[in-house]
C-alpha cells in the first residue's frame, strides 16, 4: 500500500511514513436538542452518558480529558460508531464527548452540538495521508503520484 486516509495515531509510526494533515477535530459535547445545557462538563457528569470506545484514539482522548477534569460520567453504553452514538443522542438517550466530525452528519436531526471546553491541543483529532516515504509526493494538502 503507498497511502492511507487514517485518524493520526497516538503512537509513534516508523521512519518511513510521512504524514499531511487533512482536518482537525476538536472534541465537542453532543446532547440532545431537549436538554438546556449551560456548563458542558457538568452536563457530562449528570445526564445518561454515550461513551465513544475508549480503545480508539478519539475515544481514549474523550476518556483521558474527563478524567483530567474530574468527571466521572454515568456511562449508559460504550459504542464505536459516531453515527450510532450521534442518533442515540438525538433520540435522547443521553449525551455524548465525540470529535467534531459528528456535527456534519447530524444535519436535521434532534441534536445540538456544543463545544466543550477544551484547552489542550492533545484534545483534537487528526486525520491525516500517511504515505510510504517515496512513494508519493505530498504537497499542498494534495497527494500526488511519483512518476
Amino acid at each position: 500500500m503507498d497511502a492511507a486516509l487514517l485518524v493520526h495515531p497516538a503512537f509513534d509510526l516508523p521512519k518511513t511514513c510521512v504524514w499531511q494533515l487533512l482536518r482537525q477535530e476538536p472534541l465537542i459535547l453532543l446532547a440532545p436538542s431537549s436538554l438546556a445545557v449551560k456548563a458542558p462538563l457538568v452536563t457530562a457528569s449528570h445526564e445518561p452518558f454515550i461513551r465513544y470506545d475508549r480503545n480508539v484514539v478519539a475515544g481514549k482522548m474523550a476518556d483521558e480529558y474527563l478524567r483530567l477534569h474530574g468527571v466521572r460520567p454515568k456511562v449508559h453504553f460504550e459504542l464505536d460508531g459516531i453515527e450510532q452514538i450521534a442518533k442515540l443522542v438525538a433520540e435522547g438517550l443521553g449525551v455524548s464527548v465525540l470529535p467534531d466530525w459528528a456535527r456534519h452528519r447530524i444535519a436535521g436531526s434532534k441534536a445540538q452540538t456544543l463545544a466543550a471546553p477544551i484547552a489542550v491541543p492533545s484534545a483534537t483529532r487528526r486525520n491525516d495521508v500517511a504515505a510510504r516515504l517515496g512513494s508519493l509526493s505530498i504537497g499542498r494538502g494534495i497527494c500526488k503520484g511519483r512518476l
